[in-house]
């Protein structure tokens, strides 16, 4: 049910996946109804918080395309020409529509999903 919700908000299919095996895998490892409590509870916040970070239901075809492309490479070296071309659009005008439907530019968008991706393995392997 939370993936279904989840989808439903905008979460793109990758990100849905991934959380999904990790669960399924803690489900079947649990040994005790214990465990298994905690594992659901950690589950529904995990894909609470990633509705929170990942719904894009509110922008254009485009843009949620380029938010994705972000999201999946962030840690490769992109270009702007590098989204439009994933976006199939003019780098000037996807600039132009990106800061007017987020209120960032793309280059700062990216840098701040770098900088949030860094701080959040800081958090897991403090």
């Amino acid at each position: 049910m939370c993936r279904i919700a989840s989808e439903h908000s905008g979460v793109a299919p990758i990100y849905l996946h991934l959380i999904s095996e990790k669960y399924a895998l803690i489900i079947e490892r649990s040994s005790t109804l214990a465990q298994l409590a905690k594992s659901i509870h950690a589950m529904s916040d995990d894909y609470c918080d990633l509705v929170v970070k990942l719904n894009n239901n509110r922008y254009s075809a485009k843009i949620k395309k380029s938010i994705s492309f972000i999201n999946l490479r962030y840690s490769e070296p992109i270009k702007l020409n590098d989204i439009a071309i994933y976006s199939n659009t003019n780098p000037a005008y996807l600039s132009r529509k990106f800061k007017q439907e987020t209120g960032q530019s793309v280059i700062g968008f990216l840098n701040r999903t770098k900088i949030n991706k860094a701080q959040n393995l800081i958090k897991k392997y403090r």
